[in-house]
């Protein structure tokens, strides 16, 4: 017996995690939400995230990428303070639902 695969969007979880671990890069992370948003296009994609760690950036990054946050398909997180590439790099492991 074979089964299909969910349809594009009905999954309960998403089977796809976009993972970006960010300190300091405001600006280039506005251009990959931007370049991501067009590669999805307009319809919601429920079997996608994109998980962003934010390691204590000083540089107003939560200010420049929260319009994207609207959506629903983009979830932020930010560290206190700056623990390091690998740490984050761990955590966004730990909590990618895809």
């Amino acid at each position: 017996m074979t089964t299909e695969p969910p349809a594009t969007g009905t999954s309960p979880h998403p089977v796809l995690t976009i993972a970006i671990p960010t300190y300091n890069s405001g600006v280039y992370l506005v251009e990959t939400l931007r370049s991501i948003a067009a590669e999805l296009g307009p319809e919601p994609h429920g079997d996608v995230e994109v998980r962003i760690l934010d390691n204590a950036s000083t540089d107003g990054t939560y200010q420049l990428i929260k319009i994207y946050l609207q959506s629903g398909v983009v979830k932020y997180t930010r560290n206190e303070r700056n623990r390091g590439p690998d740490f984050s790099v761990a955590r966004l492991a730990e909590i990618a639902e895809g």
